[in-house]
């Protein structure tokens, strides 16, 4: 999983926490989002410690070459 999202590009990872330190729950997570979502218009991983990761998806080509491809 990890070698199929390096291929994205997004902001640093740290090794163990991923990008949980990011959101502190108060009250800015969805502006974090957002700025990151500007810095990579097309699609960018958030990563949840090592092994969970969500891929953000924010181009509609980018959704219609998955929804026609699965």
């Amino acid at each position: 999983m990890m070698g199929a999202m390096k291929s994205f590009p997004g902001p640093p990872v740290h090794w163990l926490f991923g990008h949980v330190l990011e959101f502190p729950q108060d009250g800015t997570d969805l502006d974090k989002t957002v700025t990151w979502t500007n810095q990579y218009p097309y699609a960018h991983p958030i990563w949840f410690g090592p092994f969970t990761v969500f891929l953000n998806i924010n181009h509609p080509d980018y959704v219609k070459t998955l929804l026609t491809t699965a």
